[in-house]
């Protein structure tokens, strides 16, 4: 049975570069992240991610972490940019690596644009 993937990617909040969490679709069509990994721009470019649309429920399996860089256990969408940085859920503002708004943490997350990988 062919699994669908995804890879959503977001910016340390710390500052240390990028990172990729793996995501995969279950059969509730809700989405489990089940792995997180550092990834360069580079990287990121050549395998196009943020080419498609990720909707319904996003939670993380058991023991992963969403940065792999800071470890932080969470991560934000931007509302001005819809991009993605890590959070720690203890802290109630973000501020967001990629444009630089920030604001306090509120709501869920309903979709995301990320890449998809299918195997």
């Amino acid at each position: 049975m062919n699994r669908t993937a995804v890879v959503i990617v977001g910016k340390c909040a710390l500052g240390r570069g990028l990172f990729g969490m793996r995501t995969e679709k279950t059969e509730s069509s809700s989405w489990l992240i089940t792995w997180s990994f550092p990834i360069d721009e580079v990287s990121a470019g050549r395998e196009n991610y943020g080419d498609t649309e990720v909707t319904g429920a996003i939670a993380f399996a058991t023991g992963i972490r969403c940065c792999p860089r800071c470890q932080a256990d969470s991560f934000t969408r931007c509302g001005s940019c819809g991009k993605v940085t890590c959070w720690r859920s203890e802290v109630t503002t973000s501020t967001c690596q990629w444009c630089g708004d920030s604001g306090v943490v509120s709501g869920s997350i309903t979709s995301l644009s990320v890449s998809r990988d299918v195997g």
